[in-house]
């Protein structure tokens, strides 16, 4: 290498690498000594540099500075920003930061409106007055408000943003809107369906709903259109055609641009059938068990439906003992038409109950619930326990909602239980008017608290006052005796009732001692037994004894009543209140006089059962039917007519909606036994507003044995419940059909019925 050869390597390497450290030297020592912000009016310096980051003392950097400039711009106070750098004699910087105010909104007014209300398209700014305003927000609202006019079907509206500007620093916006005209769909059809018609795809997916669609009244709305192209694909797939999807869909319009016309373009691919299912991993199941789940046969054409209702019946059997980390594969393996399914099953090891936390119980004590619990530490985690768990919890009646959080406890899988409940007062005095048709109207005057000092305990003090009745009941419920299963209760009452459309008033004066257990081995059952003594006094209106058989005018007077009443009810309902699945049965027996002692003797047998279904949400069904029958220890026994049975109305006796209260009876004495049927379809509205749809049909008969199906009276209506905090209000309206003069009768209550 010669001596020119090896100056030219010098300046290619070596001055370059000088100037490299000369600069990166530099760079180092480059401070900024001052930060000016200009431009600002309304925007205070400190907003400013806190928003910038960078501050006098900090050192130069640029990306910094970048992110500085960001951080300003999206606080959106500013239109334009520019930093200007000025460097010292000594190397030091010194930043200015030139601003441009965003201008304050001074009046937002719409013109062409007609279709909307300017109230509804404000919601839709993204600024308001005395607010920043710039064209990216006005862009962004104008969208927006499009939005609006798209959910209505007008696809063809125009909004022109109209600026105005004004000293200070103000503007004015105007929004002038060219509504247009209403586009209507006008068809909706398929290309690649070869196996499933237009028809059929429009109906499984909704396209062809009217009600609270997009497709209503021909409106398009996007939102909903995309639903339902996924379900469209949803139903192939339950229709065996696991590879079917949406390829793309065309909106056109006319060229007056009312109308809409979509084409939405499918691709099928082919129908499969299951050739066959088999099971790998499993050893807490057999095979057999495991087969019980499943939901679809061998041959059967593929539903994916049916898959996931499997996959969930597994995944309950799983859980149900424990096993909450099994993890359940479900592999497919297609040739030609047929598929073969192989549940790949990872059973990992069960979970236990590592310790049950309470929340939320401010008044309720902790006992309380925890003694309805159907489940403790140490146990097996069962999904079915926590849900009877929680819906015990709610049955109290002390809670609004119990909500359960789970936490996974330590490395073996365990878990924390929490159960969140979130109390409601429960204690209240109350006073107000009833109406129903028996009775009219009446007052009433109502201590009570369902949950006295926290411990559930029962205490009820009611007074009620009318033309046709006087009532006063006095009663306790202690509801675990001694920290056991045992309900323990007295009433103390008075009364004075008569009738409406009746010459007789009837005295009650006693009390009850009551006691209740869960009987052992049933689930959801429980029995109760009841002694009452009363004294009673049937008094006829001067004059008036005519009117009523020998049977009845032989109870007047003062009589002791000595009775006692076994009940068994079974109530798997899950919520007592406003159940929408599970049933109660009621099997009571009571036993009057004879060894009893007292002066009125009588037996009565009655059987009552209900059933409830969730169809489709909100609709709930009610399938009552209930069954009674009183008689003497003689053939020729006098049984109070108050202990008769008058259905018919709303009566207690019996809910035979469509005619009077106490009028489906043989005579004027009422009967002695009764069948009774109902049907009920109830749904929520609103808040604590209920509908319904009834179907009533029933009688009463002197002895059971004359009872026939013809003598059955069919009524059928609607209504509405009303839940108030002095209990629900309701009214039905039912037809009986069965009258002498078939007809319309009205129905008010105040309470339950069923």
């Amino acid at each position: 290498m010669n001596a020119r050869q090896f100056f030219y390597l010098m300046k290619l390497f070596i001055i370059p690498l000088f100037f490299l450290i000369y600069f990166a030297g530099k760079s180092e020592a480059e401070e900024v000594i001052q930060v000016e912000t200009v431009g600002n009016s309304r925007i205070s310096r400190q907003v400013m540099l806190s928003a910038f980051g960078t501050e006098a003392g900090d050192d130069f950097d640029r990306e910094k500075i970048r992110k500085g400039i960001k951080n300003l711009y999206g606080i959106g106070l500013f239109t334009d920003i520019v930093v200007e750098m000025e460097r010292q004699a000594d190397g030091k910087i010194k930043l200015f930061l030139k601003v441009m105010e965003a201008p304050v909104v001074e009046r937002i007014t719409f013109s062409g409106l007609e279709k909307v209300k300017a109230k509804d398209l404000r919601k839709k700014l993204e600024f308001r007055l005395g607010q920043t305003f710039s064209y990216s927000k006005a862009t962004r609202s104008v969208n927006e408000m499009k939005s609006i006019y798209y959910e209505k079907g007008y696809f063809l509206v125009e909004i022109e943003t109209e600026i105005d500007t004004l000293s200070g620093n103000r503007v004015n916006i105007a929004f002038n809107v060219d509504e247009g005209k209403k586009v209507t769909i006008k068809s909706i059809t398929f290309d690649g369906n070869a196996d499933l018609s237009d028809k059929e795809l429009r109906k499984k997916s909704d396209m062809d709903s009217k009600e609270d669609r997009w497709y209503r009244s021909g409106e398009f709305k996007q939102e909903t259109f995309d639903e339902d192209l996924k379900k469209i694909v949803v139903y192939y797939r339950k229709k065996g055609y696991i590879d079917a999807k949406i390829v793309d869909y065309k909106i056109s319009y006319n060229t007056e641009k009312t109308h809409i016309f979509i084409n939405i373009q499918v691709e099928e691919g082919q129908q499969y059938h299951v050739e066959s299912v088999s099971w790998e991993g499993h050893t807490l199941f057999t095979r057999k068990q495991l087969d019980r789940s499943l939901k679809y046969d061998e041959g059967d054409i593929y539903n994916q439906e049916k898959m996931d209702k499997t996959m969930e019946n597994l995944y309950t059997m799983y859980s149900e003992e424990g096993y909450i980390y099994a993890n359940i594969i479900p592999d497919r393996y297609t040739e030609d038409t047929a598929v073969r399914i192989t549940y790949q099953i990872i059973e990992n090891d069960p979970a236990h109950i590592h310790k049950i936390d309470i929340a939320g119980n401010y008044q309720t004590r902790e006992k309380v619930l925890r003694r309805e619990l159907a489940i403790k530490p140490g146990d097996m985690f069962k999904r079915s326990a926590l849900v009877r768990s929680q819906r015990n919890v709610l049955n109290l009646g002390f809670f609004d909602d119990v909500l359960l959080e789970t936490a996974r406890a330590n490395d073996d899988g365990d878990i924390d239980l929490t159960f969140v409940a979130k109390e409601k007062s429960t204690g209240q005095v109350s006073m107000g008017a009833g109406y129903s048709s028996m009775d009219r109207l009446t007052g009433f005057l109502q201590l009570s608290q369902p949950n006295m000092f926290g411990k559930a305990q029962t205490a009820n003090l009611r007074w009620e006052f009318g033309k046709t009745r006087q009532n006063i009941e006095l009663g306790f419920t202690e509801p675990w005796f001694r920290d056991t299963p045992t309900t323990v209760g007295i009433d103390l009452f008075h009364t004075s009732r008569s009738y409406r459309g009746e010459y007789y008033e009837l005295y009650r004066t006693g009390g009850a001692l009551r006691l209740g257990r869960p009987i052992p081995h049933f689930d959801f059952a429980r029995i109760y037994w009841k002694y009452r003594l009363e004294k009673r006094d049937l008094q006829f209106d001067d004059g008036q004894e005519y009117r009523y058989s020998q049977n009845f005018r032989n109870q007047e007077g003062k009589r002791l009543q000595s009775s006692m009443a076994f009940t068994i009810v079974r109530d798997s309902r899950d919520n007592r209140f406003h159940a929408t699945q599970g049933s109660r049965t009621t099997l009571h027996a009571e036993f009057s006089g004879a060894y009893l002692g007292g002066e009125v003797d009588y037996q009565k047998y009655e059987v009552e059962t209900g059933w409830y279904f969730t169809m489709i949400h909100p609709f709930v069904l009610m399938v009552k039917s209930e069954f009674g029958v009183v008689a003497g220890y003689s053939e020729n026994a006098t049984i109070p007519l108050d202990e008769h049975y008058y259905p018919g109305g709303t009566s207690f006796d019996g809910v035979i909606r469509g005619y009077k209260d106490r009028d489906v009876v043989p005579s004027s004495d009422g009967s002695r036994s009764k069948i009774i049927f109902n049907v009920e379809n109830q749904f929520r509205m609103v808040e604590q507003v209920y509908g319904l749809m009834f179907f009533d049909a029933g009688s009463s008969w002197d002895t059971i044995i004359e009872a026939r199906p013809t003598d059955l009276k069919r009524g059928a209506g609607f209504g509405i419940r009303i839940e108030t905090p002095m209990g629900p209000i309701g009214f039905d309206y039912g037809y009986g059909f069965d009258k002498v003069n078939p007809g319309w009768e009205a129905h008010f209550q105040f309470g339950t019925i069923f």
